[in-house]
């Protein structure tokens, strides 16, 4: 069975360090173990964040919604993931999203003075943070490159995948037919045309009632290829 050094060593912030380097960390370091039930709420959107959150075991939920409501996103966590990172400083220290258990979860906490602490005294700790940062930052940054040439399979492949934080693994995005018309400047009949082959390719599941299910996001964004 792993031990609770062999899981820390996995996160993606411990990674490169020894045993001895991590044994000192959490004598000087305030790790804040945590337990949920399945369906528990772990942050809102909205909430200030100030401690850098992993995901140990089970999984968690990201909900995302639009400013104006009309949609929203639901990206899964599994083991293993740190829980936006890049909110922890700057401008807007506030979660975008809210955390919701889809199993029994462990999670572990490192409050944001510590976690200063360590990025000044520990270079491995200070590149896993920025490698952490700019790769999401950089992942942003290449979607607005992405075209999805004139047809409306290649606009509504190229506004879902707007839409997805982490390009992979399962993606709930909830949204009413007239308004996912109105967003891609198509007709509600043309817009369902184009769900329905979507899914007879096996890139979605379209439920009329409003719920889009991307089973492999990786899939969707070859459909662009």
């Amino acid at each position: 069975m792993e031990s609770m050094y062999d899981t820390l060593l996995l996160l993606p912030l411990f990674q490169g360090l020894s045993q001895s380097d991590l044994t000192s960390i959490i004598e000087k370091v305030r790790m804040h173990f945590a337990k949920y039930a399945t369906g528990e709420v772990m942050a809102r959107a909205g909430d200030s964040c100030q401690d850098l959150v992993f995901v140990l075991r089970g999984g968690v939920s990201a909900e995302t919604q639009s400013p104006t409501g009309l949609y929203s996103v639901i990206e899964y966590l599994p083991a293993g993931s740190v829980i936006e990172p890049q909110t922890l400083f700057g401008m807007h220290t506030r979660y975008t999203a809210t955390y919701t258990t889809v199993e029994p979860t462990h999670i572990v906490s490192i409050p944001k003075t510590d976690v200063l602490s360590q990025l000044n005294q520990r270079p491995i700790f200070l590149l896993n943070y920025i490698n952490i940062v700019c790769n999401r930052a950089q992942s942003l940054g290449n979607k607005l490159w992405t075209r999805g040439g004139g047809g409306i399979q290649g606009r509504m492949l190229t506004f879902f995948l707007s839409l997805i934080d982490r390009p992979v693994g399962t993606k709930v995005i909830r949204i009413r037919t007239d308004a996912l018309a109105d967003i891609l400047g198509e007709t509600r009949a043309g817009t369902i045309r184009t769900l329905l082959a979507l899914q007879e390719q096996g890139l979605l599941q379209w439920e009329p009632k409003g719920e889009i299910v991307i089973p492999d996001a990786a899939r969707l964004a070859e459909g662009l290829q």
